[in-house]
């Protein structure tokens, strides 16, 4: 395809297929990237990346010296410059994240939103899952099932598990397993929340312990 790996003939082992993919790379220390589609990984002037793979319109497209990670979808990851170890897959995963390393997103919009320097160890499995998250402060937040987690900016230390479990959280050390567990909290912190539709009492509460739909103690 027009100008694939351009002037990039220092490096070894790379593969790039599709319009202007890695035209940027001229550096010796781009290594073993696979970059396929439209305008991947455009940006590597005169930088180091390796091990990357790339598939998908503009998938990494502003990967400078980012190594080891796996983008996959249109706009996957392709914001973040200079971080490593991620997985993104579906349409707009990891699409804002310009900071983040070792996390993992699966699902079109999962970690879409997420900034902030050091932002690392997040897991968003699922359509919207953790699409607001926008710090650090939320590092290592597990969001598993479509749109889990969904509203959590900054709080840290929440698990949930289960279509919108916790979709409207904003507090932390929730865990919540369950589909639509924990749908009433948003300042609310440190529940534990097991069973379909297992919730809190307010949107504030907290220290709330509940198995099961009707279950509670406090």
């Amino acid at each position: 395809a027009t100008d694939a790996l351009g002037g990039s003939v220092s490096g070894s082992g790379n593969v790039a297929i599709g319009y202007k993919s890695m035209t940027a790379y001229t550096n010796a220390g781009a290594i073993r990237n696979t970059a396929i589609g439209f305008e991947t990984m455009i940006t590597g002037i005169d930088h180091g990346a390796a091990d990357n793979v790339a598939l998908g319109f503009q998938a990494m497209k502003l990967n400078t010296t980012g190594s080891a990670n796996v983008a996959i979808g249109s706009y996957a990851l392709d914001s973040a410059s200079a971080k490593s170890y991620n997985v993104a897959i579906g349409y707009n995963a990891m699409k804002g994240a310009t900071t983040t390393q070792q996390s993992i997103a699966i699902g079109a919009s999962t970690l879409d939103n997420l900034g902030g320097a050091g932002a690392e160890g997040f897991v968003a499995i699922g359509h919207g899952a953790l699409s607001t998250v926008n710090s650090n402060g939320a590092n290592h937040a597990i969001a598993i099932g479509h749109s889990a987690l969904a509203a959590l900016g900054s709080a840290s230390g929440n698990t949930a598990v289960g279509a919108s479990s916790g979709i409207s959280v904003t507090g932390g050390f929730n865990t919540l397993f369950g589909h639509n567990s924990g749908n009433l909290i948003t300042s609310g912190h440190s529940n534990t929340l097991i069973g379909y539709e297992a919730d809190v009492d307010a949107a504030a509460d907290s220290y709330q312990v509940k198995i099961g739909h009707y279950g509670i103690i406090k």
